[in-house]
């Protein structure tokens, strides 16, 4: 047996599985449910949505008796989320989708800290039409968000914001 993936992930919240079977085969399958899911981890086989159930460890299965060429599509939910990496201080911050680190793009003078209030930023985060994984910030033109993966070398980002220092001393509501 082989398994390959196709797929658009993480631009897109759907990655597929395509079995070779020399023959047909009943045996389950286990996903990890990872902790960033914004929903229900959802598995259909060839366009038929399948049961599945969490194991006792914390995976969901899939049984079935599976056979050449089906193709297994895994959607996985996401959205914008914060991660405070001192959850006493709630700070520093990162902010991600899903498992992708977002990094901030800054125009504006000091550092962005200064001008945004961090713990309610990801309700500001607004999608950029046609530009999978990037966000503009609502009342705040000088800032916005991509995937770290895109910053080449040199360029100026900004991956920490912390609400403990002079973070909130300046910020607009």
């Amino acid at each position: 047996m082989s398994i390959r993936q196709e797929t658009g992930f993480p631009e897109g919240k759907e990655t597929t599985l395509i079995l070779s079977l020399s023959c047909s085969a009943a045996f389950p399958i286990h996903f990890r449910l990872p902790g960033w899911l914004s929903g229900e981890m959802k598995v259909s086989c060839n366009n038929v949505p399948l049961p599945a159930t969490v194991d006792k460890n914390g995976w969901l299965t899939i049984h079935s008796e599976w056979k050449e060429g089906d193709r297994l599509t895994i959607s996985l939910p996401a959205e914008v989320w914060m991660h405070s990496l001192d959850s006493v201080k709630n700070g520093p911050n990162a902010f991600l989708y899903g498992p992708v680190v977002l990094a901030a793009d800054y125009s504006g003078i000091q550092t962005p800290n200064d001008w945004m209030d961090v713990q309610s930023l990801t309700e500001k985060m607004k999608p950029v039409p046609e530009k999978p994984l990037h966000y503009t910030v609502d009342g705040i033109d000088t800032i916005t968000f991509r995937p770290f993966y895109e910053f080449k070398e040199n360029e100026r980002y900004f991956l920490y914001h912390d609400t403990t220092a002079h973070a909130t001393k300046f910020h607009k509501k």
